[in-house]
């Protein structure tokens, strides 16, 4: 399996751990000429390698990498009190750069193992071939695009037990729409992680009695990231020098959604916050005052912590046209090899990623720079199965 489901039920939709083996095939036996034996049924899909599909905004997208250690906190989840917390980012970025070969591989092995056998489709795997030797179209380590002075940042948190590898889709594509994104690695949260001594550390089932365990962490670790993705905004030898502004926003995926809207509760220099289908443990007391957008597989739940946010909110209800799921890439690796079938839910993966993009890009612009949002306001067409509610 991809995912092992940490716990069941209603909470199948804020997280999942990515703690699996990859299950090979094997076949054998001997065989006496009185036998007739039927041809095997092959498991896997179609034998063509993967094609990544274009960003929809107007720039192209590069990517470069920073692994920070935070010396003032010490990490919980060692019992070497000599251990600190350390992050990895995965920051993405609008560059002037053309694509060449030196773009961000589809799926590294290291997660190839860790790629669920059957959980999407039963009885049926990804075939590893397909994606291999295939490139996102993010180039690695470009320049910034001069075509802005400074662009707005938003803080990024994958779900529990993935990775920011796990969603180049969502980072990537808002890169493309002119927004620098820092995806996060949370060590002991995310599905692998390599610290800066080399070694490999993978997520820790949550207790199931305190599921909310972690959440502050994360939290911490979004504003450290966000510190230091400042201080090299002022380091006149960075990437990032002078190229980001005020425009802060949080968001992530499930567990890391959770944590955008604490981060918000925690700290006035974000302005609006994206949760994508988490749901936020512990919230009694902790109110923001930043703009909210909170989207959802389903039919709706928890909408009452929109009586905690004391600005405009908004809940995206897709009415399981998408699942839980649906925010990681691996959706579109079922997708294309097996087309005809549909195990996250009737709306095209990609489709649904776009317009997660669609809706992201629109909420943020109306908080940072007072433009429309058609989408969320009825002034343009969603599918009649999604529902939007403003609060």
């Amino acid at each position: 399996m991809f995912i092992n489901a940490v716990i069941q039920l209603k909470m199948l939709r804020t997280f999942h751990c990515i703690l699996l083996p990859l299950f090979l095939i094997g076949c054998g036996g001997s065989q006496s000429n009185s036998v007739t034996v039927q041809p095997a049924v092959s498991v896997y899909g179609i034998d063509k390698a993967f094609e990544a599909p274009p960003w929809t905004g107007e720039y192209n997208v590069a990517t470069t990498t920073y692994a920070w250690l935070d010396s003032s906190r010490e990490e919980p989840h060692s019992a070497d009190n000599n251990d600190y917390r350390e992050v990895q980012v995965r920051l993405f970025y609008p560059t002037d750069q053309a694509y060449t070969d030196n773009r961000l591989s589809v799926l590294p092995a290291h997660f190839w193992q860790r790629l669920g056998s059957d959980e999407a489709i039963s009885g049926k795997r990804l075939r590893q071939s397909n994606y291999s030797n295939q490139r996102w179209y993010v180039e690695l380590d470009a320049n910034i695009s001069a075509a802005k002075q400074s662009y707005p940042l938003i803080i990024f948190s994958n779900g529990y037990g993935f990775t920011p590898e796990n969603h180049v889709n969502i980072a990537a594509d808002l890169a493309s729409r002119g927004f620098i994104v820092a995806s996060i690695n949370h060590p002991y949260g995310s599905g692998v992680s390599t610290l800066m001594d080399g070694s490999t550390v993978f997520a820790q089932k949550l207790p199931d009695d305190d599921l909310g365990r972690d959440l502050t962490l994360w939290s911490d670790d979004q504003l450290f990231v966000l510190d230091q993705l400042q201080n090299l905004n002022l380091t006149s030898d960075s990437k990032v020098y002078g190229r980001l502004d005020y425009r802060i926003g949080t968001m992530g995926h499930s567990y890391g959604g959770a944590a955008a809207y604490y981060s918000a509760w925690q700290d006035d220099r974000i302005l609006a916050v994206i949760n994508l289908d988490g749901t936020v443990f512990d919230r009694q007391g902790k109110n923001i005052h930043q703009a909210f957008m909170y989207l959802q597989n389903g039919s709706g739940y928890d909408l009452d912590i929109f009586e905690q946010v004391e600005n405009e909110g908004y809940a995206v209800l897709f009415h399981n046209q998408i699942s839980h799921h649906s925010f990681a890439d691996y959706v579109l690796f079922w997708a294309w090899d097996f087309p005809n079938h549909k195990p996250f839910g009737p709306m095209d993966s990609k489709t649904a990623l776009v317009l997660v993009s669609d809706l992201s890009e629109q909420f943020f612009g109306k908080y940072f720079d007072v433009s429309s949002a058609p989408l969320l306001e009825g002034q343009a067409p969603l599918s009649e199965q999604i529902e939007v509610i403003q609060f």
